[in-house]
């Protein structure tokens, strides 16, 4: 018989899977920012009951932030500084949800976070070696990050991003930072998704 944590695990798994199928390849970064489709039923099926802090990582318009806020959650969108200026311009009401972030210079603004997103970030990162720790140091202890990235196993690495990963490298650097693996796994052929638990600390 599974325990709580390992039924949890077993359900992101395979609601990671299916919603990963059906939104196909709107992780990646251009679809995924623009498309306002996004099946924000994932979030009631995995998380606890709000509030709950979520940060989402290279946000854009803020749109993940602002929606997760409508859902109950205490969400943020963070982005480089110029993006953050203009997101700020365009949509004012959620100034305050906003934050900036520089991912190759500097840390992840805030910590305590209960869940982070990372889609389509990492392979636009010069310094991508630090982001798992980064992201670690930003997380409460048990809670989760959600990657997604190009399979570098079927994609050549595009013009717009520095790097793209294997699953077996993606989980390494993870594991490197002390987060354990969750699920992994390539739901479309060129998409790559990961769910990584930071470890908790023991007493």
């Amino acid at each position: 018989m599974l325990s709580g944590d390992h039924r949890k695990d077993q359900m992101i798994t395979d609601e990671a899977r299916e919603w990963s199928h059906h939104q196909e390849m709107k992780f990646s970064t251009v679809l995924y920012r623009r498309n306002r489709d996004i099946d924000f039923s994932l979030f009631q099926h995995l998380l606890s009951t709000p509030p709950m802090k979520i940060l989402d990582l290279g946000c854009n318009g803020s749109y993940v932030a602002q929606k997760l806020c409508q859902m109950g959650y205490d969400a943020y969108g963070a982005d480089l500084p110029a993006v953050v200026r203009q997101a700020q311009r365009d949509y004012p009401e959620a100034s305050d949800r906003l934050l900036t972030c520089n991912l190759d210079t500097g840390e992840i603004p805030g910590n305590g976070y209960d869940l982070v997103l990372a889609l389509g970030v990492i392979e636009h990162l010069v310094c991508y070696e630090g982001f798992f720790g980064k992201v670690a140091r930003a997380l409460r202890s048990g809670s989760i990050v959600f990657v997604s990235t190009c399979n570098r196993d079927a994609i050549e690495t595009e013009r717009h991003h520095y790097h793209h990963f294997s699953a077996g490298e993606l989980e390494a650097l993870a594991q490197g930072a002390q987060l354990e693996t969750i699920s992994i796994a390539t739901p479309s052929r060129t998409s790559l998704i990961g769910a990584f638990r930071k470890l908790r600390v023991k007493a």
